[in-house]
């Protein structure tokens, strides 16, 4: 019986060896495929490779935190880039093959991330503002009220939308009376919009910032046809 479980132990490890030699000769050659469409300026194909690796290897390889650096800062994740940049230093200190290059990449980088923080036109990650189109800029939006359903009235609370009230009399016998509070119409103004049917609240998109964020990375310059008429000023967040 230990012979058997011997041998299925070695087995064991002999293939977790085969898979591990397996994913690191993918990780590789994910590597280099990344490092050449970097090269070539294909930086959204070499991020994709990157992340890719992050997906199936469990340490990353030395040499791609400079080179994903690098596709970061291409594609405007700042913030991103500077991680890559950090986990570089982690791992190589001062001795690094790329120490002069991604010592250059953090200047870029940190200058990057200063022009995006004192800008109004663009959010905390560089994205740029534009008006929002769900408010129109009025920072607000009208809905149906959710406890009417947009009717303006409501079921009655005294009682509860049948227009009668019922008590016992001294003899046990069941009375009916016209309910006082809706006069036997079973409803009532609604208490939430009062009969206004509709309820006003921030815009659910902009927060009631009157601007949303685009997918487009702002230059940092003034664009007269972006609806900036005024400087507008945000509190910057990572959203």
């Amino acid at each position: 019986m230990k012979i058997l479980l011997s041998f299925f132990l070695i087995i064991g490890l002999v293939l977790t060896g085969l898979a591990q030699d397996a994913n690191s000769d993918l990780t590789q050659d994910l590597l280099e495929q990344a490092i050449k469409l970097n090269k070539e300026g294909k930086y959204q194909e070499a991020n994709e490779k990157f992340r890719q690796i992050l997906t199936i290897s469990k340490s990353i390889p030395t040499e791609m935190t400079y080179h994903f650096a690098e596709t970061l800062y291409a594609i405007g994740q700042y913030q991103n880039s500077k991680n890559f940049i950090q986990k570089y230093f982690e791992l190589t200190g001062k001795t690094g093959d790329n120490f002069d290059q991604i010592k250059e990449l953090e200047r870029m980088v940190d200058e990057k991330m200063v022009a995006i923080k004192e800008c109004h036109r663009c959010n905390a990650v560089g994205y740029r503002y534009f008006p929002c189109q769900t408010c129109q800029q009025e920072g607000t939006v009208d809905e149906a009220c959710y406890y009417c359903k947009g009717l303006g009235v409501a079921r009655c609370v005294k009682c509860r939308g049948d227009g009668v009230l019922i008590s016992a009399n001294a003899m046990g016998v069941n009375e009916y009376h016209t309910c006082d509070r809706c006069n036997g119409n079973g409803t009532e103004t609604c208490p939430i919009c009062e009969g206004d049917k509709t309820l006003t609240s921030d815009c659910p998109t902009c927060n009631g910032t009157l601007f949303q964020h685009s997918k487009e990375l702002c230059d940092h310059e003034d664009h007269p046809e972006d609806g900036f008429t005024v400087p507008y000023t945000f509190e910057k967040s990572s959203n």
